[in-house]
């Protein structure tokens, strides 16, 4: 399944195509400016909260989501939670638009070796895609993704 978006009837823009199992990139026709502005609506539309947002010194820019998996934290104890977040980058194409980009909740907690949360790590992914495909001002795409 291809995670680009349709170039406008009519333009001449391509976009690749950009498919992993570890990131969850989707590529966008908006400028940075826009997708700057859309991201923080479609995040919190799907029940996220945005933390922080900070730029990148190669343009772009940094979105901080506030602790979306409470069932992983920071270190041990209750000091430890609501310490963590998520981050999604979001950086210009070369070939012009954007792509937004972060780690896959549910390859997160592979890595983390912690099977038991394997189902809020999905439910996560599942709203990030839409977030991020409504942000990026795309339809999200019917099929499920590969594993």
């Amino acid at each position: 399944r291809s995670l680009r978006p349709e170039a406008p009837t009519g333009s001449t823009a391509q976009v690749p195509r950009r498919l992993g199992r570890m990131h969850l990139s989707v590529d966008s026709l908006r400028t940075l400016a826009e997708v700057r502005d859309s991201l923080p609506r479609a995040l919190g539309a799907e029940g996220l909260v945005v933390s922080a947002m900070s730029d990148l010194p190669a343009g772009g820019f940094v979105v901080e989501l506030a602790d979306p998996l409470p069932e992983i934290t920071a270190g041990e104890g209750a000091t430890a939670r609501d310490k963590t977040t998520y981050k999604i980058a979001v950086y210009a194409r070369a070939a012009g638009g954007a792509r937004l980009s972060t780690l896959r909740p549910t390859h997160l907690v592979e890595l983390l070796d912690r099977p038991e949360l394997a189902a809020p790590a999905l439910s996560l992914e599942t709203r990030l895609e839409t977030a991020l495909f409504a942000a990026a001002g795309r339809e999200r795409d019917p099929e499920p993704r590969p594993h």
